[in-house]
């Protein structure tokens, strides 16, 4: 669905005067959007990443410090995302930082990283999209009634209230 992402920062890039920020799980489609946008004459404006290299990207940014990395990837990136989230909330990294937000791949997207990324979102824009399919991931994030998109205020057909 990357073509999506494409057509909608396009769009968002005329019309946005902050920037937009697309946010992948791997970095084949990262790079892949990355090298769609430059074509498209819209890198200057859109900003592609993953979304580890993003968070660590937003740390050096505005000189966080980032955790002590102990041989372990998975700790580490842990971590980091944790060292954000207490930065955001500590306002040390400025919130609605994106007109807009792109998520692809949002099923593999932990909840807190989701909650995370839509604090960049500007308020005034309120612009978020997130392409979700639940029955597809590359992680092994588990599945449940909690899933990551309850976070953004979704449930699951069967739990909805009419």
């Amino acid at each position: 669905m990357d073509w999506l992402h494409g057509y909608r920062a396009e769009h968002l890039a005329q019309v946005c005067t902050k920037p937009i920020l697309i946010l992948c799980y791997n970095n084949t489609l990262a790079s892949k959007l990355r090298d769609v946008m430059s074509t498209n004459g819209l890198d200057a404006k859109v900003l592609v990443q993953t979304f580890h290299s993003w968070c660590s990207s937003q740390l050096r940014a505005y000189n966080v410090s980032f955790p002590k990395h102990h041989g372990n990837d998975n700790d580490f990136f842990s971590g980091m995302v944790n060292t954000l989230i207490r930065a955001v909330d500590n306002k040390q990294v400025p919130s609605g930082q994106y007109d807009a937000v792109l998520i692809d791949e949002g099923h593999d997207f932990r909840p807190e990283w989701l909650k995370l990324v839509v604090q960049m979102v500007d308020p005034q824009s309120n612009s978020l999209l997130v392409l979700y399919d639940d029955a597809q991931s590359i992680t092994n994030i588990p599945r449940s009634r909690n899933s990551a998109l309850r976070v953004l205020g979704f449930r699951r057909k069967a739990e909805r209230q009419f």
